[in-house]
């Protein structure tokens, strides 16, 4: 009898040694660096919105060689046109990558319902008869001026000063980045981006991130290599 009790133990712990535990998704997120977001929307010049801001019309992100990147899948995205009803997503429902979106607008019918006419009470007018058709006398078209030999070449601008790179070190995490009130992009894990280049002159920087105070400030790059540390304040 003990033999087949121990008999019984030792299977019970290989069969629980062979079992596979599984984990809920939601709790643990995928390895993943990069989201990258592609929008089908019809009509694609719906504006998109990124947790209520404005970042551009549909169709800037409607190809995967320009997707909207996002460092995770926490964000809602809102589609919307005059006329049309709204779309809200919600980004967390998905689990790959790679995340391709397609979005058909329905008109509002109160938006497109065409005016009624209003009767008068009036009788209606009677036809007036067609005028008697004359003749229109031929006129000689006039004779184009000679062109020009030669166009002038614009000469290329001198003037033009190379791009300077502008280093952002943003905090927190996946702030939205607006330059000159268009959307940039998103600030990576490290909340440095050293890939920024412009050419010298004056810009306005705005970083926004859902539950925090947004910076809007002034910014003026000459000829040398800038670099600017933002830190968002709750």
């Amino acid at each position: 009898m003990k033999k087949i009790v121990y008999a019984w133990i030792v299977v019970s712990i290989l069969i629980m040694a062979g079992c596979t535990f599984h984990f809920p998704y939601d709790e643990w997120d995928v390895n993943y660096s990069d989201y990258r977001v592609v929008l089908l929307v019809n009509p694609d010049d719906a504006d998109v919105l990124l947790d209520g801001k404005f970042i551009g019309a549909a169709y800037e992100f409607a190809s995967a060689g320009s997707p909207l990147r996002l460092h995770s899948r926490n964000h809602e995205l809102v589609v919307k046109k005059d006329g049309y009803t709204e779309e809200v997503i919600n980004l967390s429902g998905y689990s790959t990558p790679d995340i391709t979106i397609r979005v058909n607008l329905i008109k509002e019918r109160s938006y497109y319902q065409p005016p009624v006419k209003k009767s008068t009470g009036e009788e209606p007018k009677p036809k007036l008869a067609a005028p008697e058709y004359k003749p229109v006398p031929k006129i000689e078209p006039a004779q184009e001026p000679p062109a020009k030999a030669e166009e002038e070449m614009e000469e290329p601008d001198s003037t033009r000063l190379e791009p300077v790179n502008v280093t952002l070190q943003i905090e927190p995490k996946e702030a939205a980045i607006y330059l000159n009130g268009k959307f940039w992009g998103i600030s990576p894990e490290s909340g440095a981006i050293d890939n920024l280049r412009l050419e010298p002159g004056k810009y306005t920087l705005e970083v926004v991130k859902p539950g925090y105070q947004s910076i809007k400030k002034e910014l003026e790059v000459k000829d040398q290599a800038l670099k600017l540390i933002i830190k968002l304040e709750k």
